[in-house]
């Protein structure tokens, strides 16, 4: 009576299960044909393997492209500018945010980004806009550039809304996810309320790593100018980030 019988062959990465009809009492003899026969059975399987693996990733770089060119555009994720030293070197203030928008852009990787910022002389009078110094330094983190959109040219907070405003308005946008410093929030999201009265506004906070000295003098800063908001509607100091 025939039975199958295992028979276990291994290789370096591949354990494969071959199934022998010869007689129990027989033993398994391992004559020259019958071992090409199980060599040409693994190479055959381990071309299968490498096969799939190669559709696998062929079908991964296909969604990656459709993904980075065609972003969400019902959201965005807007950064705003801080500021930067003659050199474009961002000031502790911008690479807290910047690490902000790192971890938003993880969250919603595939939400297109707009950093916001350009020139004055309190933040900025390098060479480049502010806002692209934000976007070099995000890219050099690691986020493709194709998701940027043109830089929002701002010099005050409420600029920065209003500038968004204009690059964003071909957009049909339901949510923007609001990056800034946490002592910035409460103002900059007031702004953007005001101007994209048709969107929702999600706050994302940045830490901040500022010294105690510094984070003082901003809260307070924030704190004040927050008063002659609701002592004066819409009136705004130019050259305040």
């Amino acid at each position: 009576m025939l039975a199958p019988k295992p028979v276990r062959v291994r290789t370096p990465r591949l354990s494969v299960l071959f199934l022998s009809t010869k007689p129990i009492s027989q033993p398994f003899r391992k004559d020259s044909s019958t071992i090409r026969e199980i060599q040409r059975s693994i190479e055959a399987f381990i071309r299968y393997q490498r096969s799939l693996t190669r559709n696998h990733e062929v079908l991964l770089n296909q969604q990656n492209t459709m993904s980075s060119s065609n972003p969400n555009p019902s959201s965005v994720i807007v950064v705003l500018g801080g500021s930067n030293d003659e050199t474009g070197k961002l000031s502790q203030m911008s690479l807290d945010r910047c690490d902000q928008a790192v971890i938003t852009h993880q969250e919603h990787p595939y939400h297109p980004i707009l950093t916001t910022g350009g020139w004055g002389e309190h933040f900025n009078q390098s060479s480049e806009s502010q806002g692209e110094w934000m976007k070099r330094e995000l890219i050099q983190r690691g986020i493709r550039e194709s998701l940027f959109l043109p830089v929002a040219l701002s010099a005050y907070t409420e600029e920065d809304a209003t500038s968004a405003k204009r690059t964003l308005s071909r957009e049909s946008l339901s949510r923007i996810f609001l990056v800034t410093s946490e002592f910035h929030m409460d103002r900059a999201s007031h702004y953007f309320r005001d101007v994209f009265q048709d969107v929702e506004i999600m706050p994302c906070p940045a830490k901040s790593n500022l010294t105690p000295e510094e984070l003082a003098q901003r809260v307070a800063h924030e704190q004040k100018r927050i008063k002659e908001i609701l002592r004066s509607p819409g009136k705004q100091r130019k050259s305040d980030p």
